[in-house]
């Protein structure tokens, strides 16, 4: 899933997210401007954040999809029999 249909789906807009980040670490948290960058894929995301965003949707999204990485399936020769 990715960051825009999870906030959309939790009825956060980009200034609650950004409160939201930082509940647990001040460090994390983050302006409005910040996070839209983030959900258009203006710029990267941070690794505390990807983190942190992780453990907020629950597993809900997960690393490799906010930072964009596609896995490839697995061939025949991989998948167990």
């Amino acid at each position: 899933m990715q960051l825009g249909e999870w906030m959309e789906a939790a009825g956060l807009d980009d200034a609650a997210l950004g409160e939201r980040l930082g509940e647990r670490d001040p460090r994390n948290r983050k302006s409005r401007v910040t996070v839209s960058r983030y959900r258009r894929g203006i710029e990267p995301i941070p690794s505390p954040i990807v983190k942190e965003l992780v453990e907020i949707s629950g597993g809900q999204m997960t690393a490799d999809e906010l930072l964009g990485i596609e896995l490839p399936a697995p061939t025949e020769a991989e998948t167990p029999a």
